[in-house]
This record gives structure tokens, sequence and C-alpha cells, in this order.
């Protein structure tokens, strides 16, 4: 398994796009569960279970975090305020989801905050747990995620037909990505959609 195989990932950014607010992760982890309502049972232990959906969404958020970041996006995270804030931290101005260029800028100077992400990020951390359970989610997850439904939207996103080769999604992600890009004068709802788009139509690549 890798980080890529994050199950939650695609969900979540879908999730926090739609969202009018923040959200806590209690929040975050009840709408998780009312979008999939066929998931099984991760673990049979209760303790193990709730351990890895907070794993799993810690690591997607973090995940996410560091890739819209270099966007030029801030996705601020932390227990009772996951989701898109107006100015990178240390700011006193930016406009809709922090739209400021996030170059030479670091995400956090903050030591024991450091470690909290290093630590999700690090997928040992989860696959200690019991790697045979972290296999079965992770297939379980995507063979119900990755519907046909799912994907004709994706292609309809980046504007592509549903049979397009993934350099024809390569391509049309970038197009769009720099047509939409809040920096450029795009919408920012706009483009964490295309953002989506492409990171479900990618995961077809490693599966």
């Amino acid at each position: 398994m890798s980080l890529a195989d994050n199950p939650f990932k695609v969900l979540i950014l879908r999730l926090l796009r739609e969202a009018d607010s923040t959200l806590s992760e209690h929040q975050l982890i009840t709408l998780l569960r009312a979008h999939q309502q066929s998931w099984p049972c991760m673990a049979d232990e209760p303790q193990l279970a709730l351990f890895q959906v907070h794993f799993l969404t810690m690591n997607a958020l973090y995940q996410l975090q560091g890739e819209l970041w270099r966007e030029s996006i801030y996705l601020q995270v932390g227990p009772l305020a996951i989701g898109f804030v107006d100015v990178f931290p240390g700011d006193s101005s930016g406009d809709s989801f922090g739209n400021r260029a996030g170059e030479g800028k670091v995400l956090s100077s903050d030591i024991a905050e450091e470690k909290i992400r290093a630590y999700y990020l690090d997928w040992g951390n989860y696959e200690a747990t019991d790697s045979d359970e972290v296999q079965r989610l992770l297939s379980s997850f995507w063979s119900r995620y990755m519907s046909e439904d799912q994907q004709s939207q994706a292609y309809a996103v980046l504007e592509l037909e549903p049979d397009a080769a993934w350099p024809q999604v390569q391509k049309s992600y970038r197009r769009m990505a720099s047509q939409h890009h809040p920096d450029r004068g795009g919408n920012a709802r706009r483009f964490l959609e295309v953002r989506e788009a492409y990171e479900l139509l990618s995961r077809r690549q490693v599966s």
C-alpha cells in the first residue's frame, strides 16, 4: 500500500469543497459515513476501527493540505476547524480560500504541529495496526467508489469523452487548472472541482 491509495482523499476534497464553513473532524467523519453507507466495518474491535477512520481522515487531509498549498490554496487542518480559510498562516490579507502564492512560505513553524503532520503522513503508522485489514479496506472502498457514474462525471468535469486516454486527462487538467486557478482570476470552487476529478481519474492509473 502507499499514500496514494488512501480511499478518503477524493471524497474529503468534495465534502470540503461543498461545505459552507469549516467542519470539525467529527462532522467530517459523519459526512464520510453518510456518503458511504455500505462501508464495511474496518476492524472487528471498535477502538481499532475508530483509529483507522481517524488516521485515514487525517492522512487524506494532510496530503491535500500539502498539494493545495502548492496551488496557493490553504487548507486548515485542526480538530475543530477543517476547511479552506481566507488567509495563509501569519498573513493578514488574501481573498476567498486563501488565494495567495504559497511559494516561499512554510505550512507551519510550530514543531509540535509538524510532528503531528509527519505522523499522519507516515503510512507505516497505519499499516502497523493490521496490514491485512488495510488491504481489505482499501480494495473494498475503491471497488465501490470507482463506479462508472463517478468516472463519467469526472471525465465530464474535465470536458473529456469517457474513453479519453490518460495523456488527454493530464492535458485537460493542466489547461483547466490554469484557467480556473484563483491566482489567475478563476473561481476557487471550480478549481477544486477540477482537482477532484483529476484525483479520481488518476487513481485509476494505480488500481
